[in-house]
């Protein structure tokens, strides 16, 4: 397999996740990402074709889940106050897309 995460894509990764990364962080996370999708490759070779798919990852059965039930939140208010910047009754964040 070729490295698919060359320094062109992991530089528009970074804008795209408005990261800064130094060029030591940068070949780190570009060889990580390399492993990841080694390990998928890895996984498509596997021959799943007598095996039923499954209906839930955990051996628990619908019946045996837990209830959602309402919790205690926090107002609107209490919100409001701990962001950094509001605009009535709406949260202000930083520009995500260019």
């Amino acid at each position: 397999m070729m490295n698919p995460i060359d320094d062109a894509l992991l530089l528009k990764l970074e804008q795209l996740a408005k990261l800064n990364l130094d060029a030591e962080e940068r070949q780190i996370i570009k060889e990580d990402l390399n492993k990841i999708l080694t390990m998928f490759e890895k996984l498509q070779e596997l021959n799943t074709d007598d095996l039923e798919p499954f209906r839930y990852f955990s051996n628990t059965e619908p019946e045996g889940m837990r209830q959602d039930s309402l919790t205690s939140h926090l107002s609107r208010e209490t919100i409001l106050n701990l962001a950094h910047e509001h605009d009535e009754a709406f949260i202000r964040i930083p520009k995500m897309k260019d």
